[in-house]
């Protein structure tokens, strides 16, 4: 993997399309009160200076460990 690549950004849809699933379901991993919440899932980080509403984005390279570790657990690797 490239510097490139592993520091590109990924939008939230792009996100839920590699993880494999729905946008409702990648806000409920972000979300501490939801049933879907995962501690482990990546956090965005803020892509503009609207701290409320503005867009968000992750990092590819985090998307990335993220399904790794999930897979290595799935496999009884970790």
């Amino acid at each position: 993997m490239t510097n490139e690549t592993s520091s590109s950004i990924v939008r939230p849809r792009d996100v839920a399309s590699q993880c494999g699933f729905c946008l409702s379901t990648l806000w409920g991993r972000l979300n501490p009160h939801s049933s879907q919440f995962d501690p482990a899932f990546p956090r965005p980080f803020r892509l503009s200076s609207n701290q409320s509403r503005g867009a968000v984005g992750w990092l590819r390279a985090d998307v990335e460990g993220y399904i790794k570790k999930c897979a290595q657990r799935s496999y009884g690797g970790g």
